[in-house]
């Protein structure tokens, strides 16, 4: 067990050459720094986090983000001065006694796996001193006018080839001693920890920033984003079981369907149940057009005053829907710590992309206290331009795996089996251990 104090170092400086205020430029509204930053404090492994530049602009950011801004020597910031020289010099001005390396040209590292990888660097084998982030290149590399790893006259196929890593520098963690013995961000038998393709974007051209900024936007709006604009808004193609795909005021049966999308309301049988929890507020996640906190509203006032409990904010989010209170993905929600003492959620979980899930989950966690979620545990039929809406069909032992991690009381407090008209399961907990 790697034990001790982790600063978090995000180095910068001015100067950019290929893409002018690189660092500080306007990206998706925010900025590189500014990312980079925020994922660091938000970081429940980190201690504090430490910006070093030569850049006053750059260092009254970091310091009014909460940061601690450390104004390096010009010397160290010259496109002249060796890395290992500046390695060396950084380590020395920080007091701790491990350091997570982050450089803010990876803005599309997830925070999980920031996370997950400090853990790991907690935790991994004695015969590794210190953890680097990696991409798997599988592909046919030539060196000196010969093939590195494979033979031409017998051709493999791709996923055949040997994996190879590539340092993405994403993330790279050490020991404060070894980053000033070995002046390197990189020890000798490093922990190569694997991240994804996207992931690994690092941005050191204009076209690697345009690229960036397309990937974080569909971050923020969520991977779905558009699938679900076109259903709100009827327009592409829509497949529906029993009828011919079509759009929308072609078929009038096809446009009933359409014109259901989002007034479903699946949480109004759960209604009683819901309530029978006395939820002070609540937030519904897929709500569509809010039509279940509507009935929520109704029934509260119906009772009598001694017996309501809705006292706190009553707000649906949504990832597309105009009439949502809020238009946001369930993983990123503009919404305060501790905000909820209920977070409801109506067969919208299988709608979120698998690697979404996991980070909606903790979204979760964070702004309420209680979660009670209907997950529909098969596929559907129904399509938009051939993309299906179902696209994170688990298992309940899955689904209940994830959401003990953040909700360690949860169980299934419902689930009708295999051979009913549909098969959903109820998930309900809270976040205290």
């Amino acid at each position: 067990m790697r034990d001790g104090k982790y600063t978090g170092l995000i180095a910068v400086r001015k100067g950019s050459q290929r893409i002018p205020n690189k660092n500080i430029r306007n990206f998706c509204g925010t900025s590189l720094l500014e990312i980079k930053v925020k994922q660091a404090l938000n970081c429940k492994m980190i201690d504090e986090v430490v910006v070093s530049s030569d850049c006053e602009l750059m260092l009254e950011k970091a310091t009014s983000l909460g940061a601690i801004a450390i104004k390096r020597e010009e010397k160290f910031c010259t496109n002249d001065v060796a890395m290992n020289d500046v390695y060396e010099q950084l380590a020395k001005e920080i007091d701790c006694e491990h350091i997570v390396y982050l450089h803010v040209t990876s803005p599309l590292l997830q925070d999980s796996t920031l996370l997950s990888a400090i853990e790991k660097y907690k935790n991994m084998e004695s015969e590794y001193d210190s953890l680097a982030t990696v991409e798997v290149v599988k592909k046919y590399l030539w060196n000196d006018k010969k093939p590195v790893n494979y033979d031409p006259d017998h051709h493999p196929r791709s996923q055949d080839l040997p994996e190879y890593y590539a340092l993405n520098f994403a993330i790279n963690i050490v020991s404060r001693d070894l980053m000033i013995s070995r002046k390197n961000i990189v020890g000798s038998s490093f922990y190569p920890y694997t991240i994804s393709e996207k992931e690994s974007v690092d941005v050191d051209t204009m076209h690697e920033f345009q690229i960036a900024e397309m990937f974080y936007k569909n971050y923020l709006k969520g991977k779905d984003y558009e699938k679900y604009s076109k259903l709100y808004n009827k327009k592409g193609i829509m497949t529906k079981k029993d009828l011919e795909p079509n759009y929308y005021g072609v078929d009038p049966a096809l446009d009933k369907k359409w014109d259901r999308y989002g007034h479903a309301c699946e949480g109004k049988r759960q209604l009683y149940d819901v309530m029978q929890f006395k939820p002070t507020s609540i937030v519904d996640i897929g709500c569509g057009y809010n039509e279940f906190l509507k009935l929520t509203l109704l029934y509260d006032k119906s009772l009598e005053p001694r017996w309501r409990s809705l006292n706190g904010p009553v707000v649906g989010v949504d990832i597309a829907c105009p009439e949502a209170d809020i238009v946001a993905p369930a993983h990123r929600l503009p919404l305060e710590d501790g905000q909820f003492d209920l977070l409801v959620s109506f067969d919208c979980m299988e709608h979120i992309p698998e690697e979404e899930v996991e980070l909606s989950i903790k979204e979760f966690s964070r702004v309420a206290r209680r979660i009670y979620l209907q997950i529909a545990l098969r596929d559907s039929p129904t399509k938009i331009d051939g993309e299906p809406v179902h696209v994170c069909v688990k298992t309940k032992e899955w689904w209940l795996d994830i959401c003990k991690k953040y909700f360690p009381n949860a169980t299934i407090r419902r689930w009708n089996r295999p051979g009913e008209p549909t098969e959903h399961i109820i998930i309900y907990g809270d976040n205290k251990e």
